[in-house]
């Protein structure tokens, strides 16, 4: 009997999040919209899951197909403090 392994490809993460970054910015498979005060980001759902236990909570409801997220938080408002937040959990 054979054992499958993993096969791992030290570029392909890379490759991946950069393909999923592009999509993001082009508005492409993109399933929900993150407001934060007046300014609105889409995304994917699945990113944002695997990258912040807050959302992962949220998505792991039975959501609508398409969702949007309204952040109240101070600090947020900012791009560069969202993805801070985002690795910190929310």
């Amino acid at each position: 009997m054979s054992h499958s392994k993993d096969l791992k490809d030290d570029f392909h993460s890379d490759t991946v999040l950069s393909i999923l970054n592009e999509q993001r910015i082009r508005g492409i498979l993109c399933d929900v919209t993150i407001i934060v005060e007046d300014t609105k980001f889409k995304a994917h759902s699945n990113v944002l899951a695997a990258s912040s236990l807050y959302f992962k909570n949220i998505f792991w409801s039975p959501p609508p197909a398409l969702m949007h997220i309204v952040l109240a938080r101070k600090g947020l408002s900012k791009r560069k403090n969202m993805k801070r937040d985002m690795k910190t959990q929310l």
